[in-house]
């Protein structure tokens, strides 16, 4: 089980509360975490997430950062099963 801390600094927690280094403490990837914890269960838009995480980037390049970083956060974080993606709503599988 993972914990995801926003109060304070920022960072993922593994079952014992020890918080996770190295690619699972990228700013970028605890940033998606973050605005993907603070959706409700219907999830985020995929827009929402690209205006909030690269507002200036041209709408193609953003798409492919996202699918990137949501990528790199499954692996930095160990689990495969981290996000639920439905349609154009992304949401943390809880």
């Amino acid at each position: 089980m993972l914990g995801l801390r926003t109060f304070g600094a920022v960072y993922v927690s593994d079952a014992d509360g020890s918080p996770r280094d190295g690619a699972a403490g990228q700013r970028r990837l605890l940033a998606l975490l973050a605005v993907l914890a603070a959706g409700d269960e219907a999830g985020v838009s995929r827009d929402r997430v690209l205006a909030l995480l690269w507002p200036d980037a041209n709408p193609e390049k953003a798409r492919h950062a996202l699918t990137q970083t949501l990528y790199h956060t499954r692996k930095a974080d160990q689990c495969d099963d981290l996000f639920v993606l439905a349609g154009a709503d992304h949401r943390l599988n809880a």
